[in-house]
């Protein structure tokens, strides 16, 4: 037993470096390092080339991977959506304080 008293300290750290090499443990770093300053460069273009509320619209329609129908399709049914939260079902003209008003009422903000 004191053989493993001293062998566990030692062992388990150097068996896990040695797994980690052998399954190449610095290009998945690289590789994930690297995704992750390009999804930043991203954001930081989108944020300071886009307005929130494009932003939002975009979020709110989705990928449509440039099918202008799929895109007038999923805006009309946005809108649709926007106008039913809004709660006025005949008129064709969204109000942003009204959107804001039924946003909070619904606890969202």
């Amino acid at each position: 037993s004191m053989c493993f008293f001293f062998l566990y300290p030692v062992g388990i750290p150097c068996l896990m470096i040695a797994v980690m090499r052998k399954e190449g443990i610095k290009d998945i770093v690289k590789k994930r390092l690297c995704l992750a300053q390009f999804d930043a460069m991203i954001a930081l273009y989108i944020r300071t080339s886009c307005s929130t509320e494009s932003q939002r619209f975009a979020r709110l329609i989705g990928n449509c991977e440039n099918d202008h129908d799929e895109f007038h399709r999923q805006s009309d049914k946005a809108f649709q959506t926007l106008l039913k939260r809004q709660g006025k079902m005949a008129a064709s003209v969204l109000h942003i304080e009204d959107l804001e008003n039924a946003s909070t009422n619904m606890g969202l903000e």
